[in-house]
C-alpha cells in the first residue's frame, strides 16, 4: 500500500506555539513558526490538488513561470493546517528555487518559515541573518520568526522582545504568538486578552486560520484542565475547518479523558485512516489495551514504531520528541527514549524539550541524570503544571520529599487534573 504524506506527529507544546501544532499539544511540540493568514487568501487552496498539481506542473516545467510563490504559499500553510511535513520539505525545495532566482528577503523569509518547522533551526537562522541584509518591505515577518527561533532554544526574554517588535498593527498570527508565550510563561490573563483579540480580527474572515488559532487554544485549555471550554472551542473549529486533524486528534483525546472510550477509538481509526500517522496509533493503541485487546495494540505499536523509525531518516529533528515519547507512552526501551530526547534537547534546549527527557531518564533509572535535566528546565521562567508535575515526581525519586511536595502543590494549582496529561 502506498504511503500516504508524511505527517506531523501532531503542535502543539513547545512551542505550544504557536502553538505548536503537533499533537502532543501544549506540552512543547508543534511547529514553531504561526501561519500567516496573507500567505493565502483562499482557504479551499490547500485542499485543491488539481490545482496543486498544475502550479507544480508548471514551475517545475519553467522555473521562471509565474505561480511559484503561490505554490510555496500552498505548501507552507497546507503543511501548518494539515500537519504535514513532506509538504514543509516541497517548501524549502521550491523557496531554494525562489532564492537562486530572486535574492530577495521575501524568498528567504519563506525558506526559514518552513525550515523552522521542520526543526532545522540553524538552517533557518542563517537565512534570516541573509535576509536581514536586502531590503525588506516588512521586516516584521523576520523578527517573527526569529522569535520563533528564540522561544524554540529557550531564550523566553529574547522571544517577547522580537514578537513585541514584529507586533506593528494588527497581526493575528503574532497575536498567536505572544499569546501562547504568555500563557507558558504564567501569564494567563494577558495571554486571553491577546487570544480574545486575535480571534475578533479572523471570525468571519479566515476560516481554516480561526480553526488553527481555536485548536491552539484548546490545546492550551487541555493543558490547564479547561476541558469544557476546549472541548466547545474544538467543536467550533471543526465545524470551520472539517479537515483539521489536530482538531479531531484533541477532539479524541478529550473523549478518551470523559470515559467516552469507544467514541475516541473511533475517531482516532478515522484519524489513520485519513494520515497514516504513527501518533494516533499509539494512541489507539493504548485504548484498545484498556479495553483488553491486547493483540490489536501489540499490532498498533509494531506499525507505529516502523513508520516513526522509516520517518525518522527524512526528518529526524522534527521526530525525536515525538519518537521519543511514543516510547515512554508505549513503555518501550527507555534508554532509547533518552538518546532521541537528548538530541531533540541539544537542538531544542527549552524547556518543552527538557520536561520529556526528565521523564526519560526517569524511566531508564538515571535518577540523578533526571535531576539535572529537570534542574534545567526550573531555572527557565516557565510555569506550566506539566513542568511542576514532572519536577516533583523527579524529586520524588531523588529523594526529595519536601521538594516534592511543594512542587506537585504547584503543579496541582494550574491545573487540578494535571496527573491524567501524562
Amino acid at each position: 500500500m502506498a504511503r500516504r504524506p508524511v505527517l506531523r506527529a501532531a503542535l502543539a507544546a513547545a512551542l505550544a506555539a504557536i502553538l505548536p501544532a503537533c499533537s502532543r499539544g501544549a506540552s512543547g511540540e508543534g511547529s514553531t513558526a504561526s501561519p500567516d493568514p496573507g500567505l493565502v487568501s483562499r482557504d479551499h487552496e490547500i485542499d485543491n490538488e488539481k490545482l496543486i498539481a498544475w502550479l507544480k506542473g508548471r514551475v517545475d516545467a519553467n522555473p521562471a513561470a509565474g505561480g511559484r510563490e503561490r505554490l510555496i504559499a500552498i505548501y507552507t500553510r497546507r503543511g501548518q493546517m494539515r500537519g504535514r511535513l513532506d509538504d514543509f520539505q516541497a517548501c524549502v525545495t521550491y523557496a531554494t528555487q525562489d532564492v537562486d532566482l530572486t535574492h530577495s528577503a521575501g524568498a528567504l523569509e519563506s525558506r526559514a518559515r518552513c525550515e523552522i518547522s521542520l526543526h532545522r533551526f540553524s538552517e533557518a537562522e542563517a537565512d534570516l541573518a541573509e535576509a536581514a541584509r536586502h531590503f525588506d518591505p516588512a521586516p516584521e515577518e523576520r523578527l517573527a520568526l526569529q522569535g520563533d527561533i528564540a522561544r524554540a532554544r529557550g531564550r523566553y526574554e529574547d522571544a517577547l522582545d522580537l514578537y513585541r517588535r514584529a507586533q506593528r498593527g494588527t497581526n493575528a498570527a503574532n497575536m498567536a504568538r505572544m499569546a501562547s508565550l504568555d500563557a507558558e510563561l504564567g501569564d494567563t490573563k494577558g495571554a486571553e486578552a491577546l487570544f480574545d483579540a486575535a480571534e475578533a480580527l479572523l471570525s468571519g474572515h479566515d476560516g481554516a486560520l480561526e480553526a488553527w488559532l481555536l485548536t491552539q487554544r484548546a490545546a492550551g485549555e487541555i493543558e490547564s484542565g479547561e476541558l469544557t471550554t476546549a472541548s466547545e472551542r474544538l467543536a467550533r473549529a471543526r465545524a470551520l475547518d472539517p479537515k483539521n486533524v489536530l482538531a479531531e486528534q484533541y477532539s479524541a483525546q478529550l473523549l478518551a479523558r470523559n470515559g467516552r472510550d469507544g467514541e475516541a477509538r473511533a475517531l482516532y481509526q478515522s484519524l489513520i485512516a485519513a494520515t497514516d500517522n504513527p501518533e494516533y496509533m499509539s494512541r489507539l493503541a493504548l485504548l484498545r489495551r484498556k479495553a483488553g485487546d491486547d493483540a490489536g495494540a501489540a499490532a498498533l505499536v509494531a506499525d507505529a514504531k516502523a513508520r516513526y523509525q522509516a520517518d525518522l531518516s527524512a526528518f529526524p529533528e522534527a521526530l525525536w520528541q515525538h519518537y521519543g515519547q511514543f516510547l515512554l507512552d508505549q513503555g518501550l526501551d527507555a534508554n532509547e527514549a533518552v538518546d532521541v530526547l537528548a538530541k531533540n534537547a541539544a537542538s531544542r534546549p527549552s524547556a518543552a524539550s527538557f520536561i520529556p527527557l526528565a521523564s526519560a531518564q526517569l524511566a531508564a533509572g538515571d535518577i540523578a541524570g533526571a535531576k539535572a535535566t529537570i534542574e534545567k528546565a526550573l531555572a527557565t521562567p516557565v510555569k506550566t503544571a506539566r513542568l511542576f508535575w514532572t519536577a516533583a515526581r523527579v524529586m520524588e525519586a531523588a529523594g526529595e520529599t519536601e521538594r516534592a511536595t511543594e512542587l506537585r502543590a504547584r503543579a496541582l494549582a494550574l491545573n487540578p487534573r494535571v496527573a491524567d496529561l501524562l
